[in-house]
């Protein structure tokens, strides 16, 4: 099995084995010497994704708002057609391409 080491400490054949390091080991499971320092290699996340609090997403929702109500101000004045479906960056996209 795979392991990739998440802490520091460990050791194989007496040398130090850097974090982030993935090392082979015998079985198919995370040896006792190895908890809580190393993962299976194929399950660690290397940049999980932060979960949002309540207050958080709110703040996120309404800057998304914000700006959508922003550039489909924006497309309105360029005399550009938006439809609900369409995304931010699809208006962006629109309104560039009505100035070219």
């Amino acid at each position: 099995m795979r392991v990739r080491i998440t802490e520091k400490g460990v050791s194989v054949a007496n040398e130090p084995v850097p974090v982030g390091a993935v090392i082979e080991v015998k079985g198919d499971t995370v040896p006792a010497w190895l908890i809580n320092k190393a993962v299976p290699a194929e399950t660690f996340i290397v940049n999980p994704a932060k979960k949002l609090t309540k207050k958080e997403q709110d703040a996120k929702d309404k800057a998304d708002a914000a700006e959508r109500a922003t550039v489909v101000e924006s497309a309105a004045l360029l005399g550009v057609e938006v439809t609900d479906e369409m995304t931010v960056e699809e208006i962006k996209a629109a309104i560039d391409n009505a100035g070219k």
